[in-house]
């Protein structure tokens, strides 16, 4: 998706940038939404399940990351 984000917003394409942020805010919630009820099945397989809290936190750079690959060319 951010390739061809890039691509557009390169070429001065029209909503380009706008189009990929909400792409990839989109991909990343339902990432997140899918990520969240696993979780505990994910922590109790790799034995890890005391630390469920901090997975949860962290699950939430799952939608920067995705923002953060996005264009930049919405200023």
């Amino acid at each position: 998706m951010p390739f061809w984000s890039m691509r557009f917003v390169a070429r001065n394409g029209k909503g380009a940038a706008k189009t990929g942020v909400l792409a990839n805010l989109a991909i990343s919630i339902a990432t997140t939404l899918i990520h969240l009820p696993l979780l505990p099945l994910i922590t109790s397989a790799l034995g890890v399940r005391e630390y469920i809290s901090i997975y949860m936190i962290i699950t939430a750079q799952i939608i920067e990351l995705h923002l953060l690959r996005a264009p930049n060319f919405l200023t």
